[in-house]
């Protein structure tokens, strides 16, 4: 079986992903005890992470140890000062992440940024789309795609429903 690429990501109903200043506090808003909306379930279909540089550092911001030490990420970045660290691959480029992929495996987690997501959006090598929907418009930031981007036609799979008005709707291609 081919491996998929999916993107998990949550946006506001006025299609942001986080502020222009990339602050994403509006998540706390919302959020039950003892629900994960879906997430251990869709984690444990997934070995390996990929996301750009600016979101590995606000992950890496968080109290705790890094959240994805049991899958191999992959880190785009423009940057050379970054160095390879256990199961933390720094590269330059999409095609250099593709050669390292095999078609064995689970699923890949592709977690962001915008600039990430636009740039496999482009290339049309997202699979699926867990897509949680906040209940809550911030009028301005950051897109999660941007007008420009090449069209691309998903089918909705599943819809879940949550009890403090999140929704989370899965797409395929």
């Amino acid at each position: 079986m081919k491996r998929r690429i999916i993107l998990y990501i949550a946006q506001t109903l006025d299609g942001y992903i986080a502020t222009k200043d990339q602050n994403i506090d509006f998540l706390n808003d919302y959020g039950q005890d003892n629900e994960d909306y879906g997430y251990q379930k869709f984690m444990s279909h997934v070995d390996t992470v990929i996301m750009g540089r600016k979101t590995f550092d606000f992950v890496q911001s968080f109290d705790g140890p890094y959240p994805h030490q049991n899958e191999m990420t992959y880190v785009l970045s423009r940057h050379t000062h970054h160095r390879d660290q256990p199961k933390i691959k720094f590269v330059k480029s999409v095609d250099e992440i593709l050669s390292d992929l095999k078609d064995e495996g689970k699923d890949i987690f592709l977690i962001g940024g915008a600039e990430i997501i636009k740039l496999f959006m482009d290339r049309n090598l997202i699979d699926e789309i867990h897509l949680t929907m906040i209940p809550k418009t911030i009028g301005d930031g950051i897109r999660l795609f941007n007008p420009h981007q090449l069209t691309h036609t998903f089918k909705t799979s599943e819809v879940f429903s949550y009890d403090d008005g999140l929704v989370q709707i899965i797409y395929k291609k």
